[in-house]
């Protein structure tokens, strides 16, 4: 997909691109003296994009080279398999640390390119179709095409009216969720009284 009027560069020279960490680096089991961390993993991600901090996972963990594999205020998390979804880290939990699971890639911006503009630039369907590969039955994403993946620069203000629209839509969903929640809810109080229940 390209992006007209804009410099474009390979995302792979404006961010680092890292894998997320293996099971081979944690136990789901505790281990007692090792460090802990929180995972995240696919099933953590809610579908406005963002984390759900009550489906993080304790873990523990095996090898001491996993600081790669922690997420840091300002990464993209994409996830690269099945529902490929991105979500941005805006602030690392200070009272733990955040272990990315391998399904996702930890993408680091650097420059002037603002988290919340990347995240929403993955999250475009034409982006992620160009990106996935099939891999037999499911489509991936691969680091290769990831990195190689034009990146528009776009300037301050483009990025800032990006970010805002994005920040607005998410509220609107929010709020469309919680209204639809109170409604079944109260329709399902109502219902129990009319039976009785």
């Amino acid at each position: 997909m390209s992006f007209p009027t804009f410099e474009h560069k390979p995302l792979g020279d404006i961010a680092t691109i890292t894998m997320g960490a293996t099971v081979s680096y944690y136990s789901k089991t505790a281990l007692e003296g090792e460090e802990q961390a929180r995972l995240i993993t696919a099933s953590c991600l809610s579908p406005s994009g963002s984390i759900d901090a009550s489906k993080l996972t304790n873990v523990w963990m095996i090898k001491d080279t996993y600081e790669k594999f922690l997420a840091e205020s300002g990464d993209v998390l994409l996830l690269t398999r099945g529902n490929f979804r991105a979500v941005c880290i805006d602030s690392a939990d200070e009272d733990y640390d955040l272990l990315v699971s391998a399904n996702f890639a930890i993408i680091r911006p650097q420059f002037d390119l603002h988290p919340r503009a990347l995240k929403e630039l993955l999250s475009m369907p034409a982006v992620i179709d160009d990106l996935a590969a099939p891999i037999s039955a499911n489509k991936s994403i691969r680091t290769k095409e990831l990195k190689q993946l034009q990146v528009p620069l776009l300037p301050y203000e483009v990025q800032k009216q990006i970010i805002e629209l994005a920040e607005a839509r998410d509220l609107a969903y929010g709020a469309t969720l919680e209204l639809a929640k109170a409604q079944l809810d109260a329709a399902n109080t109502r219902i129990a009284e009319i039976m009785g229940a």
